[in-house]
């Protein structure tokens, strides 16, 4: 089950709001299915595949940066869960 959580983040990752001037804001859900659990080795959360750094500094972080965080992610999915990809 929570493989099919952590490939389904990637369908629905972005959306866009605008602020009080009418500038587009983007902003990018966390991938937390919240499974919060590392994997036996400490790595990865078995929930979301983010390392506790990742986790960490996501809500501190700029758009461009979780992205570089996700397509992390989308290549551990690949690695750990190569029936998902």
């Amino acid at each position: 089950m929570a493989k099919i959580f952590t490939y389904a983040i990637f369908l629905n990752m972005s959306n866009s709001s605008k602020n009080r001037n009418g500038h587009l804001i983007g902003t990018i859900e966390s991938p937390c299915v919240k499974t919060c659990k590392l994997d036996i080795k400490g790595t990865y959360c078995i929930g979301c595949l983010r390392t506790r750094s990742e986790i960490a500094v996501w809500s501190s972080s700029d758009d461009e940066t979780k992205r570089e965080i996700l397509k992390r992610v989308e290549q551990r999915i690949h690695s750990v869960l190569p029936d998902q990809g």
